[in-house]
């Protein structure tokens, strides 16, 4: 179980709690070894090592690292909605420590913005794709995930580069993806301009389920993907680059879907009360919170 107070050193959240003041959240370390190593390293705690069920609190993190609202473009505009608990970006690593000499805190380098292109070169982006579908293979379970909480990244996060002009702008890319484990594949569908990846499951009647399913598109902005869980959309995202288009199946794999209350099998519906029953919905013989 994660500990619910900062491994910083120095640092009191979790330990101290102050009436009205406002709430802090904590992050669990991440699974990639070597960004681990860097947080270690970072945090200058030679008493202690970081373990496993360390969290490290946002108060050590610079601001664009902490991603507290869900990025939508709708319509061509950019859609802000305030997330139930904000999550780190992938590459964060904590930078600040307010409480020892400030020669240890050491600030990452500003990202610079996209040079813009000047001259009459444009590159249009094909709006079908046309390419031989071949099923990405990875190692299972490959990447980041030490998330907070158990929610997408956002278009934000993905740090999507409109270059105009760019010959990457393509959408053959988008056939050829590395998926984050050998459960993940890639389908073309006669009715959709697009690729498809997503993930299944065989039902006990031999039918084939997909549960999360990541929908590539061309839209008027330009490549643009749409993330399905459970047949429920989550979000949506343009994506430039393959490096894009990767790093949202990553995120798409890293979601913990629901398993459920209980199973039908076990409990049939005579068995449940009027008001048991509307409090629930059942979704391939498991029964779900409606809420």
């Amino acid at each position: 179980r994660r500990q619910n107070h900062c491994y910083a050193p120095g640092c009191r959240t979790g330990y101290v709690h102050v009436k009205g003041a406002p709430k802090i959240s904590l992050f669990g370390v991440p699974k990639n070894e070597e960004l681990r190593k860097k947080w270690e390293k970072n945090l200058h705690r030679a008493d202690r090592t970081l373990e496993d069920t360390s969290a490290v609190c946002e108060l050590h993190f610079e601001p664009q690292y902490v991603l507290r609202d869900y990025v939508h473009t709708i319509e061509g505009k950019e859609v802000r909605i305030p997330r139930g608990k904000p999550i780190l970006r992938a590459d964060a690593v904590p930078t600040i420590l307010p409480n020892l000499p400030t020669y240890l805190s050491k600030k990452t380098a500003r990202e610079r913005p996209p040079r813009k292109r000047r001259g009459p070169d444009h590159c249009e982006i094909p709006a079908k794709v046309s390419c031989a579908g071949s099923e990405g293979a990875a190692e299972r379970d490959a990447g980041t995930n030490h998330q907070d909480s158990l929610e997408l990244y956002s278009e934000s996060s993905l740090h999507a580069q409109k270059v105009p002009g760019s010959s990457e702008v393509s959408l053959k890319f988008l056939c050829c993806l590395k998926t984050p484990s050998e459960y993940w594949s890639m389908h073309k569908f006669p009715n959709h301009d697009g690729v498809i990846y997503c993930t299944s499951f065989l039902t006990s009647k031999g039918e084939v389920k997909s549960e999360k399913v990541v929908m590539f598109f061309h839209s008027s902005s330009g490549p643009n993907c749409k993330i399905f869980a459970r047949g429920v959309l989550l979000s949506q995202c343009q994506v430039m680059t393959e490096k894009d288009a990767e790093a949202v199946l990553q995120q798409t794999n890293s979601v913990h879907l629901c398993t459920g209350t209980m199973r039908q099998a076990d409990y049939q519906e005579s068995q449940l009360t009027e008001k048991l029953k509307t409090k629930v919905l059942m979704h391939h013989g498991v029964y779900f919170s409606s809420n």
